[in-house]
């Protein structure tokens, strides 16, 4: 009702829609005469969907709209029918389980209501999506003589779809839109019967896209934020394989993938892009991929008959499921009216399933006037699921602004596999069985690939390889009759690749802070299973061979670069995966995976006992003296020292200043080689692809050379992955295998060592060299020590002895240097990154709004600066 003055009653919210009915069940199939199958069971009916959701009720005057209601939940699906008996013959396939019923989709929230007399009230909210039904479960295999294969489980209903946000009154800003709906989990398979297969899991079901945010009144001026995806829903389980009675062992069932992510919806239309970033709106950002179902475990086998007839087979694992992909972040629509908002991110891909474990296989018959029987094969471990792919919208959140990127999912671990029957004992005067052999280690699914779509902005990373499954252990020989040996003991099963990790996506807007997405690791190969022993009485047997390892799963290859190729900087390779190891006495260890990890060193020398340089060649020209600097990104160098440049792709201009001195220079982007060299004279110890170099010439190139005479720097290597310029990128990424993941930057050893992190431990900070909320303790002297947590501060190693607000001091100095003996120290969350301790020749400027570390932390210890985030980096201080 209307306040008197106060505020205005609210709409009330709209009811849930109702849930759908159970679909009905399949009927039974018809029996079989002798050694003719029988029928197949009939499919469960598909579930009702939701009901519709009630629409949210209109404000009173100068009231805000209500809620809508919430979509109905899918209804169950119905259970597959049972199939008909076998009148000696096979016995048929139980029923499909039914389809989950689709989720009702959620109501557009009410419209504010007329605020012209009271402008700022906001739109009505949309309506979160109904969630998908879950799946029917599979239909239950027919019984007799033998059994046969359960039914598949129904598939999860697709969630619905977020509902619109309302459109805000006059005067007041569209309301948010409502969230997609989550797909319905897939349902798992039947249970096994006998010694049959287990069933299959259903897919999980697609999610709902987020709804439109609403559009603005009259006198407004932001539109409502896109609904966010929702996630897809998980495949179902599935089941194991039956024991083997005097039979094989069944093979378990495979997972089901998991169901897409839900694309980002769009926001309302704002008048203008400052009052969509004044309001916070937002491009919805895709739902996550939803994840594999595991492959059931495989049955074991049965036991052989009496006398030297071996031991059963055991089922094989089942494989696991697909994870879904992402969904994609909402895109900006360039026809009529483009919205406008900060982007969403895309959605992360599904890990895959894990592969099922293998059966053990059965043991040998006793002997009967005869040796023993061998024991069965011990089942393979199941194949793991690929991650999926993350979502493929091309307007994503750039990494640089530490928003989030859609990532591949991990591809599943590989399904350890069964160990060999025991061989069977021998009679009087007999030997044992030889032991069964060990099952194959299941191969690791591969991580969600990035690299089939390209992005403005941020490329998406790839995901990791999963690791292989252990190989199974080789069977115990079998014991001997009185007076004769032992059985040999079985092989050892060779242990499962580990898989290919996922391509890091490309990017192709051109301009500084674009990067391609990282590649993501590769798997690692399994051990081989034991080898089996040698069986007891008489001599023993001997034991068997070693199974060999596996192989490591090649590290994924980084993202291209941005615009003009290899202007952007692309991703960082993956790691590959070490190579399990072999068991007994033959067994040989796999082989690594590539890229295999390395690092590189250069020297590190310091000019004027404060400005770090390495040696350069660019193009194969003569060696080129360059300062390391952390605060920039790119490398700009006189023209002299390039020789052949490449065409230009682009042109900017930087400034460097420092006390008392400042310079401003042209520079034309284009593609070198960069060569890194082991010392002023040395020889060439690693060098890029080729990649961005800002190449100065005429006065700009004597005005460089003014600016640092007596440095004798001719060039300005930026090594800050989120510094934003005036490159388009550092150089780093370019450096081939996993030379480019970083850099050392161990200024008290005079190196610079390129690769993976070589030392262990260490303080790790997300970005460089723009790192947020780290507490700055200072101690001037003579007065209390000040604590601030800074929003930003500056780690740069070209700057010399750095900056410090005079708010941090708290003694109200503003000017000049901070008073010598001045402690400063900087901490993470109470872990302390670096402290020292001013004076007179490492004094500290007092200017500016954002700290500036200098050159100290880099002079106190190692720091390593590291590419990964792709495109905002990552500082780890070494203790």
């Amino acid at each position: 009702g209307s306040g008197g003055g106060g505020q205005q009653g609210a709409g009330g919210q709209g009811g849930t829609g109702g849930a759908g009915g159970v679909g009905g069940q399949g009927g039974a199939g018809i029996d079989g005469s002798q050694n003719v199958a029988s029928g197949i069971g009939g499919n469960g009916g598909t579930g009702g969907g939701g009901g519709a959701a009630g629409v949210g009720g209109a404000g009173s005057t100068q009231g805000a709209a209500g809620k809508a209601g919430d979509g109905g939940q899918g209804g169950q699906g119905g259970t597959g029918g049972a199939a008909g008996s076998g009148g000696g013959g096979q016995q048929g396939v139980g029923g499909t389980g039914g389809t989950g019923g689709g989720g009702g989709a959620g109501a557009q929230g009410g419209a504010g209501t007329d605020n012209t007399a009271n402008s700022g009230q906001v739109g009505g909210v949309g309506g979160q999506g109904g969630n998908g039904g879950t799946g029917g479960t599979g239909g239950q295999a027919g019984t007799g003589r033998q059994a046969g294969t359960a039914g598949t489980g129904g598939q999860g209903g697709a969630g619905g779809a977020g509902g619109n946000g309302g459109n805000g009154g006059s005067s007041a800003n569209g309301g948010a839109a409502g969230n997609g709906g989550d797909g319905g989990t897939g349902g798992n398979g039947a249970a096994a019967v006998g010694s049959g297969n287990g069933g299959n899991g259903g897919n999980g079901g697609a999610a709902g896209a987020g709804g439109t945010g609403g559009d603005p009144g009259s006198g407004a001026t932001a539109g409502g934020s896109g609904g966010n995806g929702g996630d897809g829903g998980a495949g179902g389980q599935g089941t194991g394989g039956g024991v083997g009675l005097n039979t094989s062992g069944g093979a378990g069932g495979a997972g089901g993938s998991g169901g897409s992510g839900g694309a980002g919806g769009e926001p309302g239309q704002s008048a203008s892009l400052q009052a969509a970033e004044n309001n916070n709106v937002f491009f919805g950002s895709g739902g996550d991929g939803g994840a594999g179902g595991s492959g059931g475990a495989g049955g074991g086998g049965g036991t052989g008959a009496p006398g030297p007839n071996p031991g059963f087979a055991a089922g094989n694992g089942g494989g696991g499921g697909q994870g879904g992909q992402g969904g994609a972040a909402s895109q900006r629509l360039t026809s009529i009216s483009p919205q406008h908002g900060f982007f969403g991110s895309n959605g992360n891909g599904g890990p895959g399933g894990d592969g099922g474990g293998g059966g053990v296989g059965g043991t040998g018959g006793t002997g009967s006037s005869s040796v023993g029987g061998a024991g069965g094969t011990g089942g393979n471990g199941g194949s793991a699921g690929a991650g999926g792919a993350p979502g493929n919208g091309f307007q994503s959140a750039p990494g640089s602004e530490g928003l989030p990127v859609g990532t591949g999912g991990n591809g599943g671990t590989g399904g350890g596999a069964g160990a060999g029957g025991d061989g069977g004992q021998g009679s009087s005067g007999f030997t044992g069985g030889t032991g069964g052999s060990g099952g194959l280690g299941g191969d690791g699914g591969a991580g969600g690939d990035a690299s089939g779509s390209t992005f403005n902005s941020q490329g998406d990373n790839g995901g990791n390889g999963g690791a292989g499954g252990s190989g199974g252990a080789g069977g115990k020989g079998g014991t001997g009759g009185a007076g004769a040996g032992g059985g040999t003991g079985g092989n050892a099963g060779q242990g499962g690749d580990g898989a290919n990790a996922g391509n890091g996506g490309a990017a192709t807007l051109g301009g500084t802070g674009v990067n391609g997405g990282q590649g993501g690791t590769g798997g690692h190969g399994a051990n081989a299973g034991a080898v089996g022993t040698g069986g007891g009485a008489g001599t023993g047997g001997s034991g068997g061979a070693g199974g060999h390892g596996a192989n490591g799963g090649s590290g994924g290859n980084g993202g291209t670069g941005g615009s003009g190729g290899t202007v952007g900087s692309p991703g960082t390779n993956g790691t590959g995966g070490t190579g399990g190891a072999g068991t007994g006495p033959n067994g040989s260890a796999g082989g690594n995976g590539t890229p295999i990890s390395q690092n590189q060193t250069v020297a590190l020398t310091l000019a004027q006992n404060r400005f770090p340089i390495v040696y350069v060649s660019v193009n194969g020209g003569p060696p080129a003296p360059v300062l390391v600097d952390t605060g920039s990104s790119g490398l700009v160098i006189e023209g002299q020292y390039v020789p052949n440049p490449g065409p230009s792709v682009a042109t900017g201009s930087v400034t460097y200043s420092g006390p008392g001195a400042s310079v401003t220079v042209n520079y034309t982007t284009s593609d070198q080689t960069v060569g890194f060299l082991s010392g002023a004279n040395g020889s060439v110890v690693t060098v890029t692809s080729p990649t961005a170099v800002d190449v100065l010439s005429g006065t700009d190139s004597t005005n460089f050379a003014n600016y640092w005479a007596g440095t004798g720097v001719v060039g300005v290597l930026g090594i800050g992955p989120n510094a934003g310029g005036p490159g388009t990128s550092t150089v780093l990424p370019a450096l081939p295998g996993t030379i480019d993941q970083g850099v050392l930057f161990n200024q008290p050893q005079n190196q610079l060592v390129f690769g993976p992190h070589p030392l262990p431990g260490g303080v790790s900070v997300t970005g460089s060299p723009t790192v947020s909320n780290l507490d700055v303790q200072v101690t001037v002297p003579g007065h209390t020590m000040t604590s601030t947590v800074v929003p930003s501060l500056f780690i740069d190693s070209g700057d010399n002895f750095g900056s410090i607000p005079g708010s941090l001091l708290g003694t109200g100095q503003t000017t000049g240097t901070v008073p010598v003996g001045t402690v400063i120290s900087v901490y993470d969350n109470g872990q302390l990154l670096y402290t020292y301790t001013t004076t007179t020749t490492h004094p500290l400027t007092v200017t500016g709004s954002v700290m500036n570390t200098g050159n100290i932390p880099f002079e106190l210890g190692p720091v390593y600066i590291s590419e990964s985030p792709s495109g905002l980096g990552t500082t780890i201080f070494d203790t």
